[in-house]
């Protein structure tokens, strides 16, 4: 990385409170503000919480049956589903 890059990114990481340079020997580090961030971050998501409101914005939008699903050894293991207002037969 480029000096400039570098000295942008230190920069950006001080002003957003989450960097911080030490006065007397110019060494920068984290805050505990960075904590925030990480503490805010979900530390397990199943697909179904992730996509469930992808699938029925997608189903009212289609009319259709949508099926989330994901490959296992080669079977197609359903998540989760929606009933659009044309059941899949």
């Amino acid at each position: 990385m480029d000096p400039g890059a570098v000295q942008l990114l230190l920069v950006t990481l001080r002003n957003e409170k989450v960097g911080k340079q030490d006065e007397h020997s110019g060494v920068y580090s984290l805050t505990r503000e960075l904590l925030q961030f990480v503490q805010a971050v979900p530390t397990q998501n199943t697909l179904a919480e992730i996509d469930w409101d992808d699938l029925i914005k997608l189903a009212i939008e289609t009319g259709t049956t949508v099926l989330l699903s994901v490959l296992i050894n080669e079977q197609a293991i359903c998540l989760a589903r929606y009933h659009g207002k044309q059941l899949l037969l």
